[in-house]
């Protein structure tokens, strides 16, 4: 266990994580000599806390088998970028990411017009942001695509990768009262069902700025948005992905071709993804 480590390089003392916690001094002070152990709980508000993951607490990492399976954020960011600006038409978007996406979309941006097939495909680019976001970006109704330093303009609210893993428990009960205050702040306003439903919400972004939201509620949801992230550097034109499906009941179908920008909840997609058994 790495607390007194993390702790360290925050320059905390014992007593200022208690604080944090609201727990006290000896407490800290077990946990670090191993006294006593943490549970799940404990460990997402101290990695909160420390501004680290949890895998970094513990001094491991963790296997894909026990990353899907865990409790605990999936994704570990890199440090922190700046701003990812996207304008549309009638919209802009800001999200905030680390030097690892900024890289990436260097390399995207590099190889648009390269290696095309012809007209009838799209070259689509990908992000993930740290306010656990992975999303797909048409670069056909893009008006243009800023990579900006924190340096020189402060970038977007973001919350500790734990806290958005911890969303997917809202109104169960089970989080700790700190982290449930950092829940409270990515929600805002949202109240009742929307503030529950928020883990799992997508959002599409069409031509001419119009938005609207759907959900991964299963596996198969997640499937459609999985296939798009494998053909990113092809999508014909008047490819469809289905959603809302609902037997013979109810089938939507969505068409790529006008959508500007796809939003999915990053931590909630990964955890559908994984086949089972794996």
């Amino acid at each position: 266990m790495k607390i007194k480590e993390m702790r360290k390089r925050l320059q905390m003392t014992q007593a200022d994580l208690a604080q944090r916690l609201g727990t006290t001094q000896q407490t800290v002070a077990r946990w670090e000599t191993g006294k006593t152990e943490l549970s799940v709980s404990q460990l997402r508000d101290v990695a909160v806390a420390l501004s680290c993951s949890v895998a970094e607490l513990l001094d491991q990492r963790m296997s894909e088998e026990e990353r899907s399976r865990s409790p605990f954020a999936l994704f570990d960011p890199d440090m922190p970028f700046g701003t990812l600006r996207l304008g549309v038409e009638g919209k802009v978007k800001e999200y905030p990411i680390d030097e690892t996406a900024r890289a990436y979309l260097v390399d995207q941006l590099a190889a648009l017009g390269v290696g095309r097939s012809g007209a009838s495909t799209q070259r689509w680019l990908s992000a993930r942001t740290l306010n656990n976001k992975l999303i797909f970006i048409n670069p056909m109704y893009l008006r243009d695509l800023e990579l900006i330093s924190d340096d020189i303009t402060a970038m977007p609210d973001f919350a500790h990768p734990e806290v958005y893993a911890a969303l997917r428990e809202w109104g169960r009960g089970t989080i700790s009262p700190s982290l449930m205050e950092e829940c409270r702040t990515v929600i805002g306003e949202r109240d009742g069902g929307d503030a529950e439903m928020l883990f799992m919400e997508v959002c599409f972004v069409f031509a001419g700025g119009a938005d609207e939201k759907a959900y991964l509620f299963t596996q198969e949801d997640a499937a459609e948005f999985e296939v798009l992230e494998m053909e990113l550097d092809r999508v014909p034109e008047n490819t469809f992905l289905v959603l809302d499906e609902r037997g013979e009941y109810q089938t939507r179908y969505i068409n790529l071709s006008r959508v500007a920008l796809i939003e999915i909840p990053a931590d909630h997609y990964l955890r559908l993804i994984v086949p089972e058994g794996v």
